[in-house]
């Protein structure tokens, strides 16, 4: 089945009136007639869960959307009917930072992950910031090692907070590890990066994109560019 969805990743210091601007971007792509029907679902948070739903629920009505919030923070939640179902019907699921093992190991088999993974297939947007969107990846970046993720964006292992880690991190380091076949992205706090249904990558936001090509390539894109796995495709941003 062709994919009609958008898979935003956001590399940190989401849901800030800095980002208005950036999420509008990809907020407005699943927009119709009406206003989008938003979820936030804060499985990745180690705690006061309820707090940090409701403020991104809030941050999320400021960007002109019908947003809620469901406490699916463990696998049995993740599995009640009324919070899959009420992800199913809607056109923005939200998922906040936190702990990237939290969100793999309470979402992993459960029927939200599902529903995760049908919403890219139909006109929605599945919006994950740092921990979240290094979870949805096939690999994440945790204690120097790259566990399995969701395996929601195949083929690509996730580093957020990138412009405060990359110094300390060199390519050596960083790809050593990582299995063959994978791309390694870095992603700047404050930045976000669009998986488009044509699988090319979109970028916004204040920050930079880095994609490691190889050992000794790396490539850096910003605001308004593009850029395709299969090699580099940046472009002038639009005026």
């Amino acid at each position: 089945m062709t994919r009609k969805g958008y898979l935003i990743l956001n590399g940190g210091e989401a849901f800030k009136p800095e980002m208005r601007t950036a999420d509008r971007a990809w907020v407005d792509l699943v927009r119709g007639q009406h206003r989008p029907r938003a979820v936030v679902i804060p499985v990745a948070a180690l705690e006061k869960h309820q707090k940090l739903a409701h403020e991104v629920t809030r941050y999320l009505r400021g960007l002109d959307t019908h947003a809620e919030y469901k406490l699916v923070t463990n696998k049995s939640e993740a599995d009640a009917r009324d919070a899959y179902q009420t992800l199913d019907k809607v056109e923005i699921i939200a998922l906040p930072d936190g702990s990237p093992i939290r969100v793999v190991t309470e979402l992993r088999g459960t029927h939200t992950e599902k529903v995760l993974r049908q919403a890219l297939l139909r006109k929605a947007a599945v919006y994950a910031t740092a921990a979240s969107a290094m979870a949805l990846c096939e690999r994440y970046w945790f204690a120097h090692k790259w566990p399995h993720g969701l395996g929601l964006l195949p083929g690509v292992a996730l580093l957020p907070h990138y412009n405060l880690v990359a110094g300390r991190l060199p390519p050596t380091q960083l790809l050593a590890k990582l299995p063959e076949g994978l791309t390694l992205i870095g992603l700047d706090q404050q930045t976000n990066l669009i998986w488009r249904p044509d699988d090319v990558f979109e970028v916004h936001g204040q920050g930079t994109v880095t994609v490691y090509r190889s050992m000794m390539i790396q490539e850096h894109y910003g605001d308004g560019e593009t850029f395709s796995l299969e090699g580099p495709t940046q472009k002038t941003p639009d005026v």
